[in-house]
């Protein structure tokens, strides 16, 4: 039997929402800061009537639920708990920087990242991921901090707008491999990769479990 997923991220200056069903996948992404809550759900709209599906045949529903943008994370849980509540649906959340490591093996071929998102205020989110079998794991803690403080071992290549942004700062790290242009943001299509060896172990949650990880408490 095939099954439907529905993705949504927008934890970061890009948006974007995925659908795969069988061996189809189809996504919408875009970077417009400020106008995803105008366009997440006319887009999900679109891919459904793409896909010739309806709300009502998804299986489950994927989100990104941080770290990131306060407003970002709060909207996707918004929208996949009104969606988890209203279709009677399981959740799977996945990290936005562990969907942002996976983005970056699926085009560079990347194994170990550290993958980066801007923190504002001089700071970045970061963490470590491994690529085992295909998927990017986790190799230390989500963390946020400035970027001359990082504390780390053995060497990695840094992803994501954390690098655009503080460049000069993580060219201090010897261990840090700095490419020019890094894939910046997290996509949907990635969380759906992650989210399925989840849903095959049965580790879902459920729409009141929808909730933003922010890592940093104090909102900006």
């Amino acid at each position: 039997m095939t099954t439907i997923f529905l993705a949504i991220d927008t934890a970061t200056p890009a948006c974007s929402v995925a659908l795969s069903y069988g061996k189809e996948l189809l996504q919408y992404y875009w970077v417009a800061p400020q106008q995803h809550s105008e366009k997440v759900l006319p887009r999900i709209k679109a891919l459904m009537a793409e896909a010739a599906l309806s709300l009502k045949q998804i299986d489950g529903l994927v989100f990104g639920r941080g770290p990131g943008s306060f407003t970002g994370v709060r909207l996707a849980a918004s929208i996949i708990q009104g969606l988890a509540f209203g279709l009677d649906k399981p959740v799977i959340a996945i990290s936005s920087l562990q969907a942002l490591a996976q983005g970056t093996y699926r085009k560079a071929g990347f194994k170990r990242v550290m993958a980066t998102l801007d923190a504002r205020r001089d700071e970045i989110y970061w963490a470590i991921y491994q690529e085992q079998q295909g998927l990017m794991q986790a190799q230390s803690l989500e963390q946020v901090q400035k970027p001359a403080e990082l504390s780390f071992e053995g060497n990695v290549t840094v992803v994501g707008n954390g690098l655009t942004s503080y460049r000069s700062l993580l060219e201090k790290h010897s261990h840090l491999a700095l490419p020019q242009y890094p894939p910046l943001f997290p996509e949907a299509r990635d969380m759906l990769t992650l989210a399925y060896p989840l849903w095959e172990k049965g580790e879902v949650i459920t729409a009141q479990q929808a909730i933003p990880i922010y890592i940093r408490d104090q909102i900006i």
